[in-house]
This record gives structure tokens, sequence and C-alpha cells, in this order.
């Protein structure tokens, strides 16, 4: 049975949807959802034919993605789109239990438990025809779908994905939830070089980073490298000394974001090894790791994923040079053609890429009761969180107004002084 803490392993449909297609003639799609792992092997010629014809298909669009050892419980499915005998999309998706709240600061004083799909890839996998896109992301809302909720994360603002969360087929299953605000999703599309890529910085920018880079390979007695992994025989080493430094980092204190060293973890970073998709940094100096870097490649772009450092070393930017080393790198082997910055922002990355994307995370919100509940609970709580945040920039404001007028009024010659 489905359940909103543990969801089930098995659910499916099938049924025909119709949509306008140009001119307004009705086109008709079948979709079917797919959750066992010979329905989703039984997709994979025609998966494979639309990762193909792609212009930049995303590593998690991979059907084999769906089945790595994903920790945490995720529940992998996927709905198909067909007209006639072929497939036209697929909208890959895994499945966890989570709680649907608005947070207060570090506090969530009401939440719902749902079960949320988070699409794979920022968004289905097809053409960039927005009635497809509509009645593919339509479809994962029929009867059946394990879900609540739809996370779809990162949606670029200017893309047919967005146009097509405000089509009909779309609506009539979901409420669209925008969830935070607008941010930029950086990237660097490399070019021919590495000395091209840093002709992008002015002389002053290069002269401090190679400044940077000389100071803490001094610091290190002429000892740093950084170590790229790629293969099996690297990853139980690399696993426990990126986890020795996650423990010590930032993200670890406040997120309890961690690189973990076990059994699950090195079989999924195995598996990642075994089809060439594994990609990650290491940086080590006389007395151990400094900073390491999780991310992969496939389909020519890399995926920068989660970084940290031992923040002794912090006053040296092992975090930041150790990018610069993974550039390099790239030029050096198997180059890629975009590097992917993800959808977090910093100022790391704004110095670094060249090219950025506005996007924006999105909830669908199933048309149900229970649904209906939650999603005005949230949008109330936002509003009030809002009108809070304003309240207080407001107070924050007439304080620095007063305290300006003030300072003025203290400066002001006096009527004495004026005429005498």
């Amino acid at each position: 049975m489905l359940s909103r803490s543990h969801p089930s392993q098995r659910f499916g449909t099938a049924r025909g949807i119709p949509a306008r297609g140009r001119g307004g003639a009705q086109t008709r799609f079948r979709s079917a959802l797919h959750s066992s792992r010979a329905e989703l092997s039984a997709l994979k010629p025609g998966w494979g034919e639309l990762i193909s014809a792609a212009p930049r298909p995303h590593l998690e669009h991979q059907p084999e993605w769906l089945t790595l050892g994903h920790a945490g419980g995720r529940l992998p499915f996927a709905v198909s789109l067909r007209s006639g005998g072929e497939l036209l999309g697929v909208a890959p998706m895994l499945v966890r239990p989570f709680r649907f709240s608005v947070p207060f600061g570090r506090f969530a004083p009401i939440g719902f438990p749902v079960l949320c799909a988070e699409m794979q890839g920022g968004g289905p996998l097809c053409s960039a025809d927005e009635q497809l896109i509509g009645s593919l992301v339509g479809a994962t809302g029929d009867p059946g779908a394990p879900h609540d909720l739809l996370a779809l994360e990162g949606v670029p603002l200017d893309s047919p994905l967005w146009r097509a969360l405000a089509s009909p087929e779309v609506r009539q299953r979901y409420w669209v939830f925008r969830r935070g605000r607008v941010a930029p999703h950086r990237f660097i599309d490399l070019p021919e070089s590495f000395d091209a890529y840093l002709a992008k910085f002015c002389p002053k920018s290069r002269s401090r980073l190679r400044g940077k880079l000389r100071k803490l390979e001094s610091a290190c007695s002429g000892t740093m490298e950084v170590i790229r992994v790629t293969g099996r025989q690297d990853i139980d080493t690399f696993l426990a000394q990126a986890a020795a430094v996650s423990k010590t980092t930032w993200q670890a204190r406040r997120m309890s974001l961690e690189v973990r060293a076990g059994r699950e973890e090195k079989e999924r970073f195995g598996e990642m090894a075994d089809r060439g998709w594994l990609r990650s940094y290491l940086m080590r100096g006389p007395a151990g790791p400094i900073s390491y870097a999780l991310g992969y490649q496939c389909d020519g772009t890399y995926y920068f994923t989660q970084p940290g450092y031992d923040p002794a070393w912090a006053p040296l930017s092992p975090g930041t040079l150790l990018i610069y080393r993974m550039i390099e790198d790239l030029y050096a082997w198997n180059t890629p053609r975009v590097f992917d910055f993800g959808l977090t922002d910093s100022e790391y990355k704004r110095f670094y890429a060249n090219r950025s994307e506005d996007a924006v995370d999105v909830y669908l919100l199933r048309r149900t009761p229970y649904m209906a509940m939650a999603g005005a609970v949230n949008l109330s709580l936002s509003m009030l969180r809002r009108g809070l945040v304003a309240a207080v920039e407001g107070v924050r404001l007439q304080g620095r107004l007063r305290r300006t007028f003030r300072g003025q009024s203290r400066t002001r010659p006096s009527p004495t002084a004026e005429t005498g």
C-alpha cells in the first residue's frame, strides 16, 4: 500500500491524451507509467534514441541513472508518451517522502507529509515542442501516479518547459507553486584552450589567482597535489578522505550535508565509475586532504555537485583554487563542452562562470483535497513571511533614516554661528 512515509514499489496505468496540434487540430498521445526494472528496461531502445536526438541531454536523463543504488530509499518511475508506436518523450522521476513546509529561518512550524516525485534532469526528455512538454508533464499526474507533489528544480524562465507549465494539460492535473526566488544557474562554456578561458579574466585577476596558487603550494612545502578520481580502484580512499574533510565543513554544521563513505555510497560511486560518469577531485597537502569536489561527466557536460574544504586552510582559498586546477585538468583529459555549476549561487561561481540563465524551482501540487489544504496553508505562510520580512526591513530603514537625520542635525551650524 502507498504511504507518505514509505512509497510503494508498484503502480502503473496507461491512457490516451487528446492535445491541441498546430492549427487547432487534435493530436492523440498515449501515456504510460513504468516502475519495475523490467518496464524501465523495455523503454531503453526508444529512450536511447531520444538521448541521441537531444542537443544537450542531462546525465539524469540516462535510463541507468534511475536504477543506481540511490541512497535514502528513493524509488524510480517514469512516464512515457507515444504517438502510435513512436516514443516521443520520457519523464524520469525518483519518489521519496517529503515534508512540504515554509521555513521561518531554520524552523518550519507547519509541515505536511507528502510523497514527492523529483523530476530528473530538471525536466522531461523530449523535443522542445511546448505542446508535447505540457502533455508529458500533465501525464505525470495521471491516476495511479504515486506522488502528491512533483518537484522541478531550476526551470529556466526563458524555456519551453516554463511556458508549458501554463498549458491546460498541466493545469488540469496540478496547481503550480513557485518555490523561492529567481536565481542564476551558472555555467562555463569551455573555449578551445585553457589560455583562451583565462582570457575572460583581467590581467590583475589572473595574476592574483596565480599568486594565491603559489602561496598555497608554498604552505604545502611543494607537496600539494590534485587527484582526479574516475575509477573503482580509487573510490574507497577518496570517499574516506573526502568524508574526513566533510565533517569539518560549514555544509555539515549548518545543513547536515556530508560526504559519507559507507557501503551504499561506495557501490553507487562504483556504478558511476563503471559507466564512465565519475569525475571527482581531491586536493591533498603534506598532512592529508585539504579540499574535495564531487562531480560527474556525461555527454559533454561536467556536473559540479558538492564541494568542501577544511576550514583550517580557509585563509589560503583551497576551495577556489581546487576549481582552478579542476578547470585546468578538464582541458588536459577528456575535455567537456560545458561546466555546470548546479543550481545554488555563490561568489566563486560568479567568478569562474561565463554564462548564466535565470531559473526557479517549481512545485506542482496534485489537485486533491489534501494538497489543496497543504497548498493553501503554505501560501498563507509564505505571504505572512514576506509581510514580516518587509516589516522588519521597514523598521531597519526607519532606524537608518532616523540616525542619518540625527547626524545631520548635529552637524548643522547653530543660528548664533550663522548670524555671528
